[in-house]
């Protein structure tokens, strides 16, 4: 029998109200970059730093991509990206 909605969203460990929120939040936030930055988000977000080298090809190492992200502006002591795991 599938999982319903709330049975999901329990397992995930967010209750409905905040869960809707985020959704209107991510919304905004991605509404609110360029094209280009879209796609970006959208192939990397949630990728980890060695999949991403491996997207970059052989001369990439893990290590790069960290460096790369490690350079980047934080925001309140969180780096903006929230890849490279």
């Amino acid at each position: 029998m599938p999982m319903t909605p709330a049975q999901m969203l329990a397992e995930m460990g967010i209750p409905q109200a905040d869960f809707d929120d985020y959704l209107i939040k991510l919304g905004a936030f991605i509404a609110g970059l360029s094209p280009i930055q879209q796609a970006f988000h959208i192939k990397n977000h949630g990728r980890t730093a060695r999949e991403i080298a491996r997207s970059l090809g052989p001369d990439a190492t893990a290590a790069d991509v960290q460096g790369l992200f490690a350079a980047a502006p934080s925001q309140a002591g969180v780096i903006v990206m929230s890849c490279c795991r």
